[in-house]
């Protein structure tokens, strides 16, 4: 499990996560193929993270999950993740054969964060989408994470709120653990803080 937080900020949003975490064991990966936070493929001004199985992280960082002719026209809103986005996710977790199915309700291991320009959804393993009005958190550390981020709501460098809710996770929680990267929608450009 990793931490990740995503912050609406001046109509960009800003998104910061701890590196990988694999199998209860800290890694300290500086290699951007094991950031928990990605660009989604074929979509500019779109990030994504996954917290759960590695597996599921995979699979969505290596695929299109945005058709070409709505990644062109921007026309990305809470229907098309509702009705687009996650059925096809999952289609692609179905293929590798990691999706779960019990009693006729299909579910994955992972939530989600998604983020386009200034649009902010978490998904949830059971693919059901819900659309932030300021941040959102998954991963170790969610509690505390959420904490830090309603207590510095008078900061206004959205970077410093999200590093300091990342450290709260750290400070609490073993399966979280440095570097930190933060970037955001407008860039998708990274930054990497160490220990």
């Amino acid at each position: 499990m990793s931490l990740t937080i995503a912050l609406k900020h001046e109509g960009i949003i800003y998104m910061g996560s701890d590196s990988i975490a694999c199998r209860d064991v800290k890694h300290y990966l500086t290699n951007p193929n094991s950031y928990r936070i990605f660009p989604v493929k074929g979509c500019d001004n779109m990030l994504m993270s996954l917290d759960g199985r590695i597996v599921e992280h995979n699979v969505a960082r290596c695929n299109y999950l945005v058709p070409e002719t709505v990644a062109m026209k921007g026309e990305i809103d809470f229907e098309f993740m509702v009705n687009e986005f996650v059925p096809h996710l999952f289609d692609l977790f179905d293929d590798r054969h990691v999706l779960k199915c019990k009693d006729n309700d299909y579910s994955c291991e992972s939530d989600m964060i998604v983020a386009y320009r200034d649009k902010l959804f978490e998904i949830f393993s059971d693919g059901a989408v819900v659309e932030c009005d300021d941040y959102a958190a998954i991963g170790s550390g969610v509690e505390e994470a959420l904490g830090s981020l309603l207590t510095t709501s008078d900061i206004k460098d959205p970077k410093e709120r999200i590093l300091m809710a990342l450290k709260a996770g750290l400070a609490n929680k073993i399966r979280v653990a440095y570097p930190l990267v933060i970037t955001n929608t407008e860039t998708c450009e990274f930054e990497t803080i160490e220990e």
